[in-house]
């Protein structure tokens, strides 16, 4: 049993230096540039042990993506839309350089669009029909616009250092989209009066 727990946790660290790894070359360059042998070199592992786990850069690539993707899928299962208990910023904080590689900066469209919809539907719309609305549509252009800030916010907050804390920063979250809300309803303009 020992000797398991002991080639689990080599085999979790090997992934990590990998994982590593292909997260700072993505900084350099483009997915199409890097090689399994850039990625084995810089996590100092031979091109055998990468092939032991991946089968290309691509695949590391996607089970990274995967991994983060589930990762946010448990924050969000503890999620309490009335709190801002700074749960998604702590998961931020733990992967900041991943999620800002992935992100921010690859430009890859389809793991933005899942990390935006999961966001959305996970958090907005659950926080929205608290606090207002019940029509599906208009509920989507609110959280649309909600989560488009609210990405746009933890972008600054790494790019910065994350010198607030988590919990800083969600209640900051929270008050924005909370005022923004308000606003459309003080203006007259209630999500439920929209396209009227």
């Amino acid at each position: 049993m020992a000797e398991r727990e002991t080639e689990d946790r080599r085999v979790r660290k090997t992934k990590k230096q990998l994982r590593g790894a292909l997260t700072s070359l993505l900084l350099e360059k483009d997915i199409s540039r890097v090689t399994v042998r850039d990625v084995a070199d810089l996590a100092d592992v031979n091109r055998g042990t990468f092939y032991a786990h991946y089968s290309d850069v691509y695949d590391l690539l996607h089970q990274l993506e995967d991994d983060l993707l589930r990762r946010l899928d448990d924050v969000g299962s503890r999620h309490n839309a009335r709190q801002s208990d700074g749960k998604t910023f702590r998961y931020l904080t733990e992967y900041s350089d991943i999620f800002y590689t992935l992100y921010c900066r690859s430009g890859d469209s389809e793991f933005q669009d899942k990390i935006f919809n999961k966001l959305k539907y996970q958090y907005l719309y659950e926080f929205l029909s608290i606090f207002g609305g019940s029509e599906s549509e208009k509920l989507d252009y609110c959280a649309s616009f909600i989560v488009a800030g609210m990405c746009t916010l933890a972008k600054v907050w790494i790019e910065n250092g994350m010198r607030e804390t988590p919990e800083e920063m969600a209640r900051q979250a929270a008050h924005l989209a909370a005022e923004g809300y308000r606003e459309l309803v003080l203006t007259g303009i209630e999500i439920s009066s929209w396209g009227r």
